[in-house]
């Protein structure tokens, strides 16, 4: 994006540092010093910013426009930018010799970034999206780019409109005509329910009589044609982000299934490939004012509305150092406070037309103009006998404060600056959300109707402007700026973050069983027979426990375990999985007819090979053997093939009816066709996860002989925590009963001498971690366990709470009894079904989603 789009996600970095993350920002090669001089690690991105914004501009920012403007050239850089989206999350800064190798355990990306949950499939780590223009489906208004009015059109044709059409039949006896507003107030549209129509009616001489002399009553004015129906258009609304990120699926397929084939996963359909952020609940942070556009109701609750960001701190000291040029300062001195206008990062076509047209509307209104030149250099002072000053680029935080009023394009930044100071707006926009935001003012009484680039005139410029001098947008504007001054987005929005990260499953279980727990992030995972994550581990353990120098401390089991792991996956994404009795049953279809059409290519080409080669003796022998035979292994691999498409489909299906949201840890892919494998065929090498290998064999022996004892200790506390597991992850216990088995395995009616001896306590630990369990209510992770279980073998106070505690608003409650809470709240929501011994929650999102921080579980 421009350099507007870059700055609050710099905002965003520096307080995501503060909380202790090591954080990257990629974008254009053009922002790289806005981002390195807030010390904040910077990768490049492909494309050129000023390229992409002339051709928003050349096509509206809507799809039609889009494709009536489709250039292979813009193509071709949105597919150089998608490639280059995962070396900015596994790979060091090209251009930095001294970087430290890096791969992302999160991502935060805009929408347009197209491939961010692609890239964050090819991880396994969550997506969080921000960005601040409407993206996720409502009523409320329609996608920005779809092109849609956001006002409900009226329509052409309708009944009333016909009726009001017909002439009234003649009556020789009528010698008067009813007054015009008496015939509006007796037509159909006017009378209300249920009202009898009146039988008398002021009668006034009518000036025109008929040629026979009678007195023609006159047509009564035709109603406006009503709105379009607010249920249509709301569903409308609703359709129209279906189709604007279906349109861009379709035109970004090609080159972002080719790049997912070079990391070993498999094609996204064409059909169903627009809307997988709305299908996965990624969460999404909206980034403008809750006071001046507020959350839609049927926004989900993974969907926020968290405010603007406000410049980072870099900005906010270089503003106050900041000293503005003298003659702007004169000029500003010398009269009234003038209106702003500025364009920012577009790109106008005729820009002496624009300043001619600034320039007749200064004289018109008698208003002085402060011009801004940005990609555009706008030329208005001369000629303008005073009434308009032009200037460069400057901070918006002193310069607004400075005038009456702003115009500008309606970018999400630019509207917010002029709102939040206090300021009566026009918007003229260019393309794409600039009109939704100009609407947005004009919703808010902010200012007047928008004002397109492309249809603004002298006129329109002098009307507009005049209308932004009323005593009631200036204070609507006023109180509204009071509003936004309470609030903080970027605070929100990092909370908004780590609400919904999923950090229950990025800690390494091991490094929470050592003696003072650590928090280390979880790289390799070990599995079952089936496939089904055990346990988390970083890569120390692993390193450690199949490097040969430390192997008289680990057991050949854990070896054998270490040596087996593979790669952690955070949050399992699974994009491309086939679910569904029917959906099965149709890729299947498609797959075998694929199979037999290959016959009508190998069996010609066969035989012209071997008729080539060996004459009519290699045709005979092709046609009567080779041919046979390959007609009977297509016939054989397409039946074989469609009964993997339908088996995996049915599988997959009655994965999620049985474990809900962690039916992605058990749902399978295609075993035949690697090319459809949703599998890794091969390991991705990372460079940051191998300096972490590399780094865990330079550790002292009584280290590593501390991290063995935690690792064996970690996979037998598994083995006995996975008894009462839920089936679908085998790493959380869900439900009351569940939680409360797990409790009397420790202490109670099944007695403890066997949780003596697995987890290596006495009675009174096995006494209190039983308690500690029995007050999280109806939810526990293995995460959450080993932390209990520690501070049991530390002797440690555990959880002993009042059972009134899950109520209490005190801030003293433990967080990992808020945490379970938390679960317990959504899930009573979600409903759920017991099973014999457990109570399997069906959750509607993924259950390791509200989590408290690594500080606060350890305090």
């Amino acid at each position: 994006g421009t350099h507007g789009d870059v700055l609050p996600f710099v905002s965003l970095a520096r307080a995501l540092q503060a909380k202790g993350h090591r954080v990257r920002i990629s974008t254009h090669e053009t922002h790289r010093s806005v981002v390195v001089e807030h010390n904040v690690e910077y990768f490049p991105l492909a494309g050129d910013p000023k390229q992409l914004s002339e051709w928003m501009v050349e096509s509206g920012g809507h799809v039609v426009g889009e494709m009536l403007h489709f250039r292979p050239a813009k193509l071709a850089m949105l597919n150089q930018m998608v490639k280059s989206l995962w070396p900015a999350v596994t790979e060091r800064d090209p251009a930095d010799p001294n970087a430290s190798p890096f791969v992302a355990d999160a991502i935060i990306a805009n929408p347009v970034c197209f491939g961010h949950i692609h890239v964050a499939e090819a991880l396994n780590i969550p997506l969080h999206l921000c960005f601040p223009q409407p993206w996720v489906m409502t009523q409320a208004f329609p996608h920005p780019m779809s092109g849609l009015p956001y006002r409900p059109p009226r329509l052409p044709k309708t009944p009333w409109a016909s009726m009001a059409s017909m002439r009234p039949p003649r009556h020789k006896e009528q010698k008067a005509s009813l007054h015009p507003a008496t015939a509006r107030s007796l037509s159909p549209s006017h009378v209300p329910k249920k009202a009898p129509l009146p039988t008398t009616a002021v009668l006034v001489p009518s000036p025109l009589p008929s040629a026979n002399g009678d007195i023609e009553a006159p047509l009564p004015p035709p109603p406006p044609p009503p709105l379009l129906w607010r249920s249509e258009y709301r569903l409308l609304n609703k359709r129209s982000y279906e189709m604007v990120e279906q349109s861009m699926w379709l035109g970004n397929s090609a080159f972002i299934n080719s790049w997912r084939a070079t990391v070993s996963l498999p094609p996204v359909s064409v059909l169903n490939g627009g809307s997988l952020a709305s299908r996965f609940r990624v969460p999404f942070s909206f980034m403008w004012s809750p006071s001046f556009v507020p959350k839609p109701k049927d926004w989900p609750e993974h969907v926020e509305v968290v405010g603007v960001f406000n410049p980072p701190p870099f900005d906010i000291s270089r503003l106050h150092a900041f000293k503005p040029p003298a003659d702007l300062v004169k000029w500003l001195k010398a009269g009234p406070k003038p209106v702003f206008i500025g364009f920012g990062s577009m790109v106008i076509g005729d820009t002496a037309k624009l300043s001619a047209m600034i320039q007749a509307a200064a004289k018109a209104t008698g208003l002085r103009i402060l011009v801004q030149s940005g990609w555009s250099k706008l030329q208005t002072a001369s000629g303008s006998e005073d009434k308009c000053f032009d200037i460069g680029p400057m901070p918006h935080d002193w310069l607004l404060p400075q005038v009456s009023a702003v115009v500008h394009h309606g970018g999400a930044g630019t509207t917010a600056a002029g709102l939040r100071a206090g300021k009566p707006t026009l918007v003229c926009p260019f393309f794409g959300d600039q009109y939704f935001w100009g609407e947005m003012v004009r919703r808010a009484g902010v200012g007047p109707a928008a004002c397109p680039i492309r249809r603004l005139t002298e006129r329109l410029l002098t009307e507009r402007l005049l209308a932004l001098d009323t005593s009631k947008t200036r204070a609507k504007a006023f109180t509204l700026s009071k509003q936004m001054e309470g609030e903080d987005g970027v605070a929100t929005a990092v909370l908004h973050f780590e609400k919904w990260l999923p950090r229950q499953n990025m800690l390494c279980d091991v490094s929470l069983l050592l003696d003072p727990p650590v928090a280390r992030m979880a790289r390799y995972e070990l599995t079952d027979w089936w496939g089904r994550p055990k346990l988390k581990v970083c890569a120390e353990v692993v390193g450690l426990a199949t490097d040969p120098a430390f192997r008289e401390f680990a057991s050949k089991s854990d070896v054998a375990a270490a040596t087996s792991a593979r790669r952690h996956s955070v949050k399992p994404w699974g994009l491309a999985t086939v679910s569904g009795f029917v959906a099965g049953l149709v890729h299947g279809l498609m797959a075998a007819l694929g199979e037999l059409l290959l016959v009508f290519w190998e069996v010609p080409y066969t035989l012209f090979v071997f008729a080539r080669h060996y004459y009519l003796l290699g045709f005979l022998y092709a046609l009567l053997v080779l041919v046979p035979l390959m007609l009977l292994r297509r016939m054989s691999r397409a039946v074989l093939v469609f009964l993997d498409r339908w088996a995996t489909g049915t599988f997959n299906s009655w994965a999620e009816l049985q474990y809900g949201a962690d039916a992605l840890h058990v749902q399978r892919q295609y075993l035949l066709d690697p090319q459809m494998s949703a599998r890794h065929l091969r390991a991705i090498k990372l460079e940051a996860v191998e300096a972490e290998l590399a780094a865990s064999k330079d550790v002292s022996r009584e280290r590593g002989k501390e991290v063995l004892a935690a690792f064996a200790l970690a996979r037998t506390a598994h083995s006995f925590f996975v008894q009462e597991a839920r089936p679908g992850n085998r790493v959380n216990v869900v439900g009351e009963r569940a939680v409360y088995a797990l409790a009397d395995r420790l202490w109670g009616k099944m007695g403890h001498s066997e949780a003596e001896k697995a987890l290596g306590m006495d009675a009174a630990g096995c006494a209190a971690l039983a308690g500690s369990m029995r007050q999280l209510g109806d939810f526990c992770s293995f995460t959450m366990f080993c932390i209990l279980l520690q501070k049991a073998r530390a002797g440690n106070e555990v959880l002993l709470l009042p059972l009134d505690a899950a109520t209490s608003p005190d801030l003293s409650v433990s967080p990992l009894l808020q945490f379970s809470n938390a679960v317990k709240r959504a899930s009573s929501r979600a409903g759920s079904v017991k099973g014999e011994g457990k109570a399997i929650v069906k959750h509607t999102r993924p259950s390791l989603s509200v989590t408290p921080s690594a500080d606060d579980l350890f305090a």
